[in-house]
């Protein structure tokens, strides 16, 4: 089936980049938790759903959470991340309470990185307004650390695959290149919208990714760039 751009409302502030894909079945990802495989909810992408920021979390909390959750010789529990978190005074008790399992998810779901959303900056935890106590984490921005985002695109798990070889094997990412590339490859087909879904790969550790999930390309309400983001848990 060849992919065809759908365009959402304007509410939405977003595109749909697949025919494979509806705006009310985001695929599945697949999480394990102390062993155990746990599905995640098949989640809509929903017209008006709004990102907010709920926290930031500093280079060095992301290190600690790194240390603690893959550099550790007892198995990492969701419990103890939040016991790092506090001890570390990264975040307060009941902060690190609300958003102990989305980070431990999160940060133990790829193997080759904690979260490749964000490069060294730090991150910024964000929850939907539709899906209350569930967060995911984007690339922390200083320009507007209140930030609100909308759903701009959503790869589906082919796109993110396709990506992924074109980001591997470079040191450096060309956006302009990756757009033709997409455009050329199915993945969209319009060039602004490739640029700026471009320019979110740029600005993460995508090669990382190595999941078979749909990722979102969240779009900042204010400034208008963008910054890829999984599904929230």
């Amino acid at each position: 089936m060849s992919k065809k751009t759908k365009i959402l409302s304007a509410l939405a502030c977003g595109l749909l980049l697949s025919s494979s894909l509806s705006f009310t079945s985001v695929q599945a990802a697949t999480i394990k938790t102390n062993s155990t495989s746990n599905k995640i909810i098949n989640r809509a992408v929903i017209n008006d759903e709004i990102y907010s920021t709920y926290c930031k979390l500093e280079e060095e909390a992301c290190r600690d959470m790194y240390q603690y959750l893959h550099k550790n010789e007892e198995t990492p529990t969701v419990t103890g991340l939040r016991d790092v978190l506090v001890k570390n005074n990264h975040v307060s008790r009941t902060v690190a309470n609300n958003i102990a399992y989305s980070l431990f998810s999160l940060g133990t779901e790829c193997s080759r990185g904690l979260f490749p959303e964000s490069f060294e900056l730090g991150i910024s935890v964000i929850q939907s307004n539709k899906h209350e106590g569930e967060y995911t984490v984007i690339g922390y921005d200083k320009r507007d650390p209140n930030a609100k985002y909308c759903v701009y695109a959503v790869l589906t798990s082919e796109d993110v695959k396709c990506i992924r070889e074109y980001v591997s094997p470079k040191g450096s990412i060309d956006k302009q290149e990756l757009a033709e590339y997409m455009i050329s490859n199915g993945v969209v087909s319009d060039y602004d919208s490739a640029y700026n879904i471009a320019d979110a790969v740029y600005c993460c550790d995508f090669e990382y990714f190595d999941i078979d999930a749909n990722l979102l390309v969240l779009s900042n309400i204010e400034l208008n760039d963008c910054f890829i983001a999984r599904l929230p848990r």
